[in-house]
């Protein structure tokens, strides 16, 4: 081999190391954007994943609530119907104020005060007459329907019967003689047994 074809193999091989090489950064650098490329998508892929299920989660809290507004809102009006009934109750027995008039036995110098003297007493308030079964029945039935009212019954069984029966319309007529016929059950019952 002549000194030219020597430098011409290594020219060639050159040539050729040069070529692979430069094709070799070429498919690295390829396979460098695709994976970043994949990784970008993973990341965006996670991210939208993780969104969802965040909404998912509110719109899962916001359906229990309105599930469960129609509870909230029964709870909320039987706590007020005990508070009202607490408060009727404590302002009914509590004492009414009374103007208080000052003795003039405490004006007068200590030399003047007869110690045999009576005392003017105060008048102790008298207790409200507590509630029979039958008025807080009749006064929770007014409350719950006031556009209904509960006739008076002074007459005969019978005619208080008719009476009863002319004041409710025909399906409540029904409803309370199935109520009646079952409570007369529920007394013979009882009365067999004892």
């Amino acid at each position: 081999m002549s000194a030219d074809e020597q430098q011409n193999a290594l020219l060639n091989n050159s040539q050729q190391d040069i070529v692979s090489h430069t094709s070799m950064e070429a498919r690295t650098t390829v396979t460098g954007q695709s994976s970043r490329t994949c990784s970008k998508g993973l990341i965006w892929g996670g991210v939208t994943v993780l969104a969802a299920m965040l909404i998912a989660g509110q719109v899962a809290s916001v359906v229990f609530l309105v599930k469960q507004q129609s509870t909230i809102t029964r709870l909320q009006q039987t706590t007020n119907l005990i508070q009202q009934k607490y408060t009727s109750n404590r302002n009914r027995f509590s004492p009414k104020p009374m103007m208080h008039v000052k003795p003039m036995i405490l004006d007068m110098p200590i030399a003047y005060i007869d110690p045999n003297a009576e005392r003017p007493k105060t008048p102790r308030p008298t207790p409200a007459k507590p509630l029979t079964v039958l008025e807080q029945v009749r006064e929770l039935l007014k409350k719950e329907n006031a556009t209904n009212e509960i006739p008076e019954f002074n007459s005969t069984f019978s005619a208080n019967l008719d009476l009863l029966r002319d004041s409710m319309t025909e399906s409540e007529w029904q409803d309370f003689e199935t109520w009646l016929r079952n409570w007369l059950f529920f007394q013979l019952i009882q009365e067999k047994m004892s």
